[in-house]
């Protein structure tokens, strides 16, 4: 028995022909040979003579990889993909097919056969090596080869390619021009793909769901919009693809009238919402903030599937629905559906918003139960959970344990350790990282300069300055809003002004950490100066801008522009009052002295007041001496905050400055009887680049 009839006859049918050899390499793939009542794809004889015939192939040794693949067909072992597209490779290699077989429909096979298996730099490899044979690529190799490039998002060698058809004569050949099309757009250049698209003399439903693709993946929705409705007035019926690939431009705000009508045609065309189009409009509603539209699809759907449950369930937390998220997330394990780890990092964040950490416990326990504990998605959003349910202990059992860790896995441990207090070591495990060879990224250093910004840092402030200099992360924006931030809370508002100046974009943010900036060291002339020119600049201030502002007044005393402000907050920005808004009229109003103005807009606010509110009135008072006022908003706080220690002390030394010695003893029995006693304080010095607490 020859190699090559041996080789056929290791498959089903014992092709005579190319054609049919064709045929039984596409036909090769997991659907074919992966029959479980012949063996199950799990096994390990399946995956151990796999990869060893593999291995043979490479080092060239047939004879041997012959036995081999005799041996797992007499056992019913299927031949993965892959193997086999070795095995051919390695005979033609050695002249060992027959000369009529070697043609260019068995080159494109095995090219399709890796294109189709995602190992895109062999595909392109064996086309390369494919032309330094002397044999024509044809309008089906092609397309075979930019689906490689598109895999690889090499722009520059599908250009090459794109030239080689040129000369060949055949870019009219619509499977080609939609290679074309996918590939130079999830390349980047769409100027291309459209051109393309447009000097095409025909086009099939797949050209224009490519375009459309393209466009939204670009972030052009309105130029996807457009082709959308010409492709209809052209002719062409769009098909449920074109849908899924269109409903992404709707996920929006500004475009949920354009998903009212992508729904609405899917209802016009009879279009089944079971399954893609269903998910994806269930994401589309949940991201525009409509969650009922989104549930009433999701009942509608007589099937669903993990992906659409777990769609459902990031919408809730997406949309601040945590209780729900949760409710649904127990409805799908009593519908029988197993979560996967997206399903897990969608609910964790609904878990760590709640702060419901025996909830959280409970799942991670599932976690471990299905084996997901190693997956790096649910490992990082378990660091994330258990940091926001004030577990850092357990937050760094789960990071330890983890074998393999990506950059988002140390950005949640970094963030744990600031959000917890331990601002000392996240910086030490930002330099862990480093010494590790981990690469931070942007949110890297925008989670641990806040490190140093509340450790008053500003020496190690200054050399995470310089290293984000090094690696080019100046020109992110929110590593710059970062720096702002750190400078100004670190006593450095001049720094803080160089890092704002140099910035070369910046959002609301940017211009909102300067101002507070300003206002915290006292500079109100230049954070009102710094909030017209955010105004002449194009930026519409939002609810944080007047935060600060009202924050910059009230540091300087200037009550009747603090009013000015507040007054304009609604009438002028369409912007409601918030709490912390009524909190710095408050604070405003009662360091200027003028307590019965702010008790009276407490009165009139459209909500109740909080501790915040009431807290800074009773610093007021204590300013002001007015001991009267001092009772009754103390009165208020205990029932608000009956543990927080500061209000007690706060009463306490408004009766010791008036001398009221007797009070200020009931006060701190007060605090005895109930078990309470007062934090001590601490503050923090660093010398030779090291913070210290002083207790």
């Amino acid at each position: 028995m020859t190699l090559t009839s041996t080789l056929l006859a290791g498959l089903p049918g014992h092709p005579s022909n190319t054609r049919l050899l064709v045929k039984l390499i596409h036909l090769g793939s997991p659907r074919l040979s992966f029959n479980p009542a012949i063996c199950e794809i799990t096994n390990s004889p399946f995956n151990n003579m796999n990869i060893e015939l593999s291995a043979l192939c490479r080092e060239g040794r047939l004879e041997e990889a012959l036995a081999v693949m005799v041996s797992m067909n007499n056992k019913c072992i299927p031949v993965k993909t892959s193997a086999y597209a070795s095995l051919l490779q390695a005979c033609i290699c050695l002249k060992s097919l027959p000369e009529e077989k070697k043609d260019v429909i068995l080159w494109n096979a095995m090219i399709s056969g890796y294109a189709r298996n995602e190992l895109y730099d062999e595909a392109l490899a064996l086309y390369y090596q494919m032309q330094n044979e002397g044999l024509q690529p044809d309008n089906f190799t092609f397309p075979c080869v930019l689906k490689a490039c598109t895999g690889l998002l090499a722009l520059e060698r599908g250009k090459e390619i794109h030239d080689c058809i040129i000369s060949v004569g055949i870019e009219s050949d619509i499977f080609i021009g939609n290679a074309l099309i996918d590939m130079y757009a999830k390349c980047g250049d769409l100027d291309v793909a459209r051109h393309v698209f447009d000097k095409m003399s025909q086009r099939s439903v797949v050209t224009w769901n490519a375009m459309i693709a393209g466009y939204v993946q670009s972030g052009q929705c309105d130029e996807a919009f457009k082709l959308f409705y010409k492709m209809q007035l052209m002719g062409v019926n769009p098909t449920s693809v074109t849908v899924v690939n269109l409903l992404p431009a709707c996920a929006r705000s500004e475009a949920f009238r354009n998903g009212k009508e992508v729904h609405a045609f899917v209802k016009k065309r009879g279009f089944d919402i079971d399954g893609f189009v269903g998910n994806a409009l269930i994401d589309v509603y949940a991201k525009c903030g409509s969650i009922d539209d989104a549930v009433r699809v999701f009942v509608a759907m007589s099937r669903t599937d993990v992906v659409s449950w777990n769609a459902m369930v990031t919408g809730f937390v997406q949309n601040g629905c945590c209780v729900d998220a949760l409710k649904l997330f127990s409805q799908m394990q009593y519908a029988g559906v197993q979560p996967n780890s997206f399903t897990f990092s969608s609910i964790l964040p609904a878990i760590g918003h709640l702060t419901a950490l025996w909830q959280g416990r409970e799942i991670h326990g599932y976690v471990i139960k299905i084996g997901l504990d190693s997956h790096v998605f649910v490992g990082g959003g378990l660091v994330d959970m258990y940091s926001k349910c004030e577990s850092i202990e357990d937050a760094e059992q789960v990071f330890d344990r983890m074998s393999q860790r990506d950059v988002v896995s140390w950005n949640a441990m970094i963030v744990g350790y600031v959000q917890n207090g331990q601002c000392e070591l996240a910086l030490k495990l930002f330099y862990r990282m480093n010494q590790l060879g981990e690469k931070p990224n942007s949110v890297t250093i925008a989670s641990v300069l806040p490190a140093c910004a509340r450790l008053a840092a500003l020496q190690q402030g200054k050399e995470i300055h310089d290293y984000i200099i090094r690696r080019g992360f100046d020109s992110h924006v929110v590593v710059g809003n970062a720096l702002i931030d750190m400078y100004a809370k670190c006593g450095s508002i001049e720094l803080a002004g160089h890092a704002f100046e140099n910035m070369s974009q910046r959002t609301v943010v940017s211009w909102n950490a300067m101002i507070a900036g300003y206002g915290m060291h006292g500079h109100v002339d230049e954070a009102l100066s710094l909030f017209y020119r955010m105004k002449q600049a194009g930026l519409k201030p939002d609810h944080v801008t007047f935060i600060n502002v009202l924050s910059a007044c009230s540091h300087s005393g200037l009550v009747d522009e603090g009013w000015h402000f507040f007054d304009s907050i609604n009438r002028e920005y369409d912007i409601l009052p918030s709490m912390e808004h009524y909190a710095c009229m408050v604070d405003l109003l009662g360091r200027a002295g003028k307590l019965e103005e702010a008790h009276d807009l407490i009165n009139d606010m459209p909500f109740e007041a909080d501790s915040t509110i009431w807290g800074a009135l009773l610093g007021a008072c204590k300013i002001h001496c007015n001991i009267e006022l001092a009772e009754e908003v103390a009165e208020h706080l205990f029932k608000l905050e009956p543990e927080n220690t500061g209000f007690y002390v706060l009463l306490s030394n408004i009766y010791a400055v008036s001398g009221r010695w007797s009070d200020v003893a009931k006060v701190r029995t007060m605090l005895r009887n109930r078990g309470l006693r007062k934090k001590p304080g601490c503050s923090w010095i660093e010398v030779d680049n090291k913070v210290h607490d002083l207790y």
